[in-house]
C-alpha cells in the first residue's frame, strides 16, 4: 500500500503500510480491519469496522428507540463469524464476494450448501444427517466415502441425488457416481448396457 508521507504527518497516532490506529478507539489494527474510503489515507477509513458498526447502531437507536440492534459480528484479518451458524471460521471457509466486507460472503460454505439443499431439494440439515447416518457416511452406489475436495482443501459432503422428473430424493452419492448418472441421463438401460460392455471386454464382475 502506497501512502503519502505528507498525509501521514497530519494524522495523530501510528500509521504505516501495515495498518493504523483507529481515530475512535485508538487501537492499532491492520488495514483489513478498515473499510474502503477513497478520501482516506491509503484509500481506507480512519475508523475501524468495529467502531463504525457501533457508531451506526447508536445512531439507529437514537432514530428508533427500542430498536433491536443486530449483533456485532467478529471479523478480523484471519476470518469471520458466520451470520448463520454463528461460528467463527477462517476466510478459506467462505466464498469470494466483492459485495461483502473483506471481499468474502457472510455465510460459510456449509451454511450456503444447507440453504441451497433446503431451497432446491426441500431437505434440511437434520434430514441430510439422518440419511447420511443411514448410509453409514458412504455413497449409496459404490459404498465408498467422498474423495473429492473443495477449493478450501476440505472433503466435499455427499451429493444429493434426486429424480429430475418427480424431484424425489433417491439418496446420497459421491461426486463420481453422481456425475456418471448425470452423463448417462439417469437411464437404467444405458447403465446396464455399460455394465455388460465392461463385462465382455474386461471380464469384470
Amino acid at each position: 500500500m502506497v501512502i503519502k508521507v505528507s498525509r501521514i504527518a497530519r494524522v495523530k497516532g501510528r500509521v504505516d503500510t501495515q495498518g493504523r490506529e483507529c481515530s475512535t478507539c485508538g487501537r492499532y489494527q491492520l488495514w483489513v480491519a478498515y473499510s474502503r474510503n477513497y478520501k482516506g489515507i491509503g484509500g481506507k477509513s480512519s475508523i475501524c469496522n468495529t467502531c463504525r458498526h457501533r457508531s451506526s447502531q447508536v445512531y439507529r437507536l437514537k432514530l428508533n428507540p427500542g430498536l433491536k440492534l443486530h449483533k456485532t459480528w467478529r471479523i478480523d484479518e484471519n476470518g469471520r463469524e458466520c451470520i448463520c451458524c454463528k461460528t467463527y471460521k477462517p476466510w478459506k471457509d467462505y466464498s469470494r464476494d466483492k459485495g461483502f466486507p473483506r471481499g468474502y460472503h457472510s455465510w460459510c460454505f456449509s451454511c450456503k450448501r444447507q440453504r441451497k439443499n433446503l431451497r432446491v431439494y426441500g431437505i434440511g440439515y437434520l434430514e441430510f444427517q439422518e440419511r447420511l447416518l443411514k448410509q453409514k457416511g458412504v455413497c449409496a452406489i459404490c459404498g465408498k466415502p467422498e474423495s473429492w475436495k473443495e477449493d478450501t482443501g476440505n472433503i466435499r459432503p455427499l451429493s444429493i441425488d434426486h429424480d429430475h422428473v418427480t424431484n424425489k430424493i433417491r439418496g446420497l452419492l459421491c461426486s463420481s457416481c453422481n456425475m456418471v448418472l448425470g452423463l448417462m441421463g439417469d437411464s437404467a438401460n444405458r447403465l446396464l448396457k455399460a455394465s455388460e460392455y465392461l463385462s465382455r471386454n474386461a471380464g469384470s464382475e
